[in-house]
């Protein structure tokens, strides 16, 4: 019986120290993407965004450029907007169609529009809150936090392991995703 009982605690014990060594792996992800993000200038990726807005359902194609001294997101399709790019500061959010510029300052939510879902991945890769990671079979899946109480966001980004990208995004507030996004030609800009 004794036998038995230490059987089962030795496995017991082997089974948690494995889930322990998976979460530090997914950790370890996360960590990596992020310290190559910083050493980095900055970055640039295509976005297929979808957004839920009152049961409707909103998709676009977004390019997002962060070279070190601005961030510009660019709207590629639907092509009834295509050519609206949204430059993004820490407190301000300007929207440009061909000789017009509209300057928002960063009103409250801006963070949570479709626009500027680009943004909001970028910052959470490079500094937000790393709440929790998990095994998924496209990757490590990573929840970030991003700002605080009532304002905070949770954004749940899928890494690829081997290449150290982002594959899928979603951002949730109030418990409820609102925005999706599949994330492709991800590059970091070293100059």
């Amino acid at each position: 019986m004794r036998r038995c009982i230490s059987a089962v605690l030795t496995i017991t014990l082997l089974l948690v120290l494995c889930a322990c060594s998976r979460q530090n792996a997914d950790e370890k992800t996360a960590l990596s993407l992020r310290t190559a993000m910083t050493e980095a200038v900055g970055c640039r990726m295509v976005l297929d965004v979808s957004a839920d807005c009152d049961g409707r359902l909103y998709t676009f194609r977004l390019n997002y450029e962060d070279n070190g001294a601005e961030r510009k997101i660019t709207v590629l399709h639907p092509d009834t907007i295509a050519g609206v790019c949204a430059r993004v500061q820490e407190e301000a959010l300007q929207l440009e169609f061909e000789d017009v510029v509209l300057d928002f300052g960063m009103p409250e939510g801006a963070l949570s529009t479709p626009l500027v879902t680009p943004y909001l991945l970028s910052q959470c890769l490079k500094t937000a809150y790393i709440a929790y990671t998990s095994d998924h079979e496209l990757g490590a899946a990573v929840r970030y936090y991003h700002g605080f109480e009532d304002d905070r966001l949770e954004v749940q980004v899928i890494i690829d392991r081997a290449s150290l990208t982002p594959k899928t995004c979603e951002v949730f507030w109030d418990g409820r995703a609102i925005v999706s996004a599949q994330i492709t030609e991800f590059e970091l800009i070293d100059t």
